[in-house]
């Protein structure tokens, strides 16, 4: 997990199509992301997951993302207590969120998730303002 957290952040242009491919076939995204749903109380291991899952949004992995329920884990979690889960969450529904084009073409699998997302971001982040852990 930490070595794909690592990949992904030092992921330049031309490496980013590749190293997409090797991650869906690899099929480490499902199990991931399961595990992420489940919750998981080592911290660490949680923000390698969620960095994981934000950086490969960002490299051109969004659809790949989208595909294995991304945006509902991500969604879930901008509610958790802690700000640095908060922050994951919310810079991966950005970088999902990114393409119109993409986001339309899953606009019936994310249904009702869509609905609301706006202004639960908003409400995330009116009220990490005020949150003297992140000044």
């Amino acid at each position: 997990l930490a070595e794909l957290a690592e990949a992904l952040s030092a992921c330049d242009a031309d490496g980013e199509e590749e190293l997409c491919r090797a991650v869906d076939e690899s099929g480490v995204l499902a199990p991931l992301i399961a595990r992420l749903e489940r919750g998981l109380s080592d911290e660490h291991v949680l923000y390698l997951g969620l960095s994981a899952l934000v950086n490969l949004a960002d490299v051109g992995g969004a659809e790949l993302c989208l595909r294995h329920g991304a945006f509902q884990l991500l969604l879930s979690l901008v509610d958790a207590p802690d700000a640095n889960t908060r922050y994951y969450a919310s810079a991966g529904l950005q970088n999902l969120t990114s393409d119109a084009f993409l986001i339309s073409a899953f606009a019936d699998e994310l249904g009702d998730a869509l609905d609301g997302a706006e202004s639960r971001l908003a409400a995330v982040a009116q009220s990490d303002a005020a949150d003297p852990q992140l000044e």
